[in-house]
């Protein structure tokens, strides 16, 4: 019996060497950069079939060798279930060979198969590690089947390795780097083995070229798209008969301009209940682009269909090409619901198609039915009478952009703005407790929601003014009593511009009327024009007293104002030497003795060291000098005018003439108020308050704080001086060249040139004394003219 099971194999062997030599052609993969001249293909058969031969061969090809190979034996080294390979013969690189040990008990392949077993390779067996290392690059089938492995080490030393049968044993996972570099294996065979899981890109290493795939009847509970696809085209994939329930994708990223190619993947008999989103799962921008990937056969027959919205995105698409495009192995029926169960989903209709959405999967309580509908794009909500207080919290749905919701008959008190509310198409709020809606929320429900219910709400007595932008026939507010005033008469525009039922009109409290259907609204029903009239002329008398208001601060304040505006307009110098001849003028009154000897001894010795050039009348005027004129030159010609004030600053001479120091004062405020790079600096010498001054000017300034007050005790008085008026003018030593390369100098003469007067420091005082009358100086400006 066992001569005629050995003479059987031996002949159908032969007879498919035969065949393959025979029948068939030398065939090279269009899209393998490896000479595959063992290959063989009957393109007979596929010139039959009508098919080009790279989308045909993969299921009708052959090796040349086929039936030649050479066993390699298998000698145990453990009880334990340990082997490895030998061969009693001498090694031929013209030969092939194959190691067959099948429905045996083996454990674990072979330990010197590529080396992997490291710890066998004693110096007892290291002679036969050695030997048959020269044969695994012409081994070109491994068949284990029927035996206890339970896992698939690193093979990859096989290069020529064609087919790998390992059914009928117990493996349990399968690494994607066992076998991943093996370019020449077509057939794979791990079918009734204990496989719970495979690494991703198992069988579509950018490597492999594998025309046959088998791990059926295994246990694995989830699959992964990268097993079931391949950018070269194959014959079969089987996952018949597992326990899948759930198709995933990790990190597959399906590239379009390289789309998947043929081949026939069966998932019959899997526990799949939900039917695949390959939208999702192969990362597909639209699901127009499964067309793509036609060339495709999935088998999911057998298999506890739910015929629910899952389905609905691809039926919808493909319901025009279904009939052409329907194979006999996707004649898959619906088992549930149960008024679907049995009927094939090649005739059900997309818009038959819902999913009813558990509180796991994101209906908001358990009081709501939630159902959503792919076919209409919307999810319905209904929490109807569900005990809510404030508005639910949804989720987005994954089939439907928009929503509709009803929460009738609730507690609901206000409208949060919900990151939902822009999407929804239908929104039922009626028979609740609700206050008010806002402005913003009808905002962001003018554009999707075509239904808003606010009725029964008896609590709510205001609209928002935004609602008259939306149709009366899409907004029911019957059973509202809502107050109807001088402020809201666009209601009666409204009403009568988007006539509808009136049961879905509200009624309006009207002032002095009473209650009336809102479409019956009318202004006459109100006395508005009066009530416009008294608003109108409020409005003018509460400008009028604003305007007086402003005007009394204005004059009040007039100087202090002045100040701050002639400092803001204040520009730094940018020159390489003052344009000025003194740095600072000092104004003082002279009669007074302690202010005199305390500006001699201490502030004009300080400011003179520190660098500045100043300008004291009663020192620097020469004898005999018309005083005025000199002094008109000097402060024209000083950049700060700082002044010493004192009690007696600006008391009046004898006889009614002005003192020095009021003329001194009315120059420098002028140049001040013409000149934008001078700078008036006050030191408060007698503590005054701004009460206890007449001048409104020097009052003004002792307003607004551009002071510096004068404390015998504080040492840094001089400090304070210096930081008013700024840096003295720095006159380096530099020769002309330098300075012709600078800026051009501003100088403030061209202000006074400007003006309808002209002073020039050559006056001399007969001069002076007929052109300036002092008839035109008042407390605001010195006024000078030609006589």
């Amino acid at each position: 019996m066992r001569s005629l099971y050995l003479f059987l194999i031996v002949w159908c062997q032969l007879t498919m060497s035969l065949a393959c030599g025979q029948y068939s052609q030398p065939w090279q993969p269009g899209w393998s950069d490896i000479e595959r001249e063992d290959l063989r293909c009957y393109t007979s058969t596929c010139d039959t079939l009508g098919k080009p031969l790279d989308t045909c061969c993969p299921c009708h090809s052959c090796m040349s060798w086929e039936g030649s190979g050479k066993n390699i034996d298998i000698e145990y080294i453990s009880v334990v279930g340990k082997s490895v390979a030998v061969f009693a013969g001498e090694f031929n690189q013209s030969e092939v060979y194959r190691i067959q040990h099948s429905y045996s008990d083996l454990k674990e392949i072979p330990s010197n198969v590529c080396d992997w077993d490291k710890e066998s390779n004693t110096n007892f067996f290291s002679d036969i590690y050695q030997i048959m290392r020269e044969f695994w690059e012409y081994v070109v089938e491994l068949d284990f089947t029927g035996n206890k492995i339970r896992r698939i080490p690193d093979i990859n030393c096989l290069k020529r390795l064609d087919k790998l049968d390992l059914s009928y044993n117990n493996i349990i996972h399968v690494s994607n780097s066992s076998f991943y570099n093996l370019s020449r294996l077509r057939n794979i065979n791990l079918e009734r083995n204990q496989i719970k899981h495979l690494d991703i890109n198992v069988f579509s290493a950018p490597q492999l070229n594998m025309f046959h795939v088998d791990v059926s009847n295994n246990i694995m509970e989830t699959l992964d798209v990268s097993n079931m696809l391949s950018l070269k085209p194959f014959c079969s994939i089987e996952y018949t008969n597992n326990k899948i329930t759930n198709l995933v994708s990790e990190n597959f990223v399906l590239d379009m301009n390289k789309p998947p190619s043929s081949g026939f993947v069966s998932m019959n008999g899997n526990q799949i209940k939900q039917f695949p989103n390959f939208k999702e799962l192969l990362n597909l921008t639209s699901w127009e682009q499964m067309g793509q990937i036609l060339d495709f056969g999935f088998d999911f027959k057998d298999i506890p269909l739910v015929c629910d919205c899952n389905i609905q995105p691809f039926l919808e698409k493909a319901e025009s090409v279904i009939e052409t495009l329907w194979r006999d192995y996707m004649n898959v029926k619906c088992t549930s619901p149960p008024e679907y169960a049995g009927i094939p989903v090649v005739q059900m209709k997309h818009d038959q198609l819902i999913c009813n959405v558990s509180l796991e999967d994101g209906c908001p309580t358990p009081d709501c039915s939630c159902v959503d509908k792919p076919s209409e794009n919307t999810l319905y909500i209904n929490c109807a009478n569900g005990n809510l207080k404030e508005m639910p919290n949804i989720s987005n749905s994954a089939h439907s952009k928009y929503i509709s919701l009803n929460v009738s008959g609730n507690n609901i008190q206000t409208i949060k703005n919900k990151t939902y509310l822009p999407l929804l198409a239908s929104f039922d709020i009626s028979h609740n407790d609700l206050r008010e809606i806002n402005n913003d929320v009808i905002d962001i429900l003018q554009d999707s929601c075509t239904m808003l219910n606010i009725s029964d709400n008896p609590k709510m007595t205001e609209l928002p003014r935004k609602i008259q932008y939306r149709k009366t026939c899409s907004t029911h507010m019957n059973n509202l009593l809502v107050h109807c005033g001088c402020d809201t008469l666009w209601i009666e525009t409204w009403l009568k511009q988007n006539v509808c039922s009136t049961d879905y009109v509200f009624q309006c409290n009207i002032p002095g009327v009473g209650v009336k259907l809102a479409a019956d609204f009318h202004e006459s029903d109100l006395q508005c024009k009066e009530e416009s009239i008294v608003i109108v002329a409020s409005m003018i008398a509460s400008g009028i007293i604003l305007m007086i208001i402003i005007g009394f601060t204005v004059h009040s304040f007039k100087y202090e104002l002045l100040i701050l505006y002639l400092r803001s307009r204040r520009r730094k110098r940018n020159t390489v030497m003052s344009n000025f001849a003194y740095d600072v003028f000092i104004s003082y009154n002279e009669n007074e003795d302690h202010v005199r000897e305390w500006v001699a001894k201490f502030l004009n010795p300080h400011l003179m060291k520190s660098g500045y050039t100043t300008f004291i009348a009663l020192r620097d005027i020469n004898f005999g000098a018309e005083r005025d004129s000199e002094v008109i030159s000097a402060i024209q010609n000083s950049q700060r005018f700082l002044i010493v004030l004192s009690e007696s600053y600006l008391c009046g001479a004898y006889e009614g003439m002005r003192s020095w120091t009021e003329n001194e004062w009315k120059y420098g405020w002028y140049n001040f108020r013409s000149c934008p790079y001078k700078k008036i600096v006050l030191v408060n010498f007698d503590h005054i308050k701004p009460s206890d001054v007449d001048h409104p000017v020097i009052k003004a300034y002792l307003r607004v704080g551009y002071t510096v007050d004068f404390k015998n005790q504080d040492r840094t008085i001089m400090d304070d001086i210096e930081k008013k008026l700024g840096g003295p003018a720095v006159l380096p030593d530099i020769d002309a060249r330098v300075i012709e390369n600078k800026k051009t100098k501003f100088s403030c003469d061209e202000l006074f040139m400007a003006r309808p007067f002209q002073l020039s420091p050559d006056l001399d005082v007969v001069d002076f004394e007929n052109d300036l009358k002092y008839n035109d100086i008042n407390d605001d400006y010195v006024n000078f003219t030609y006589t």
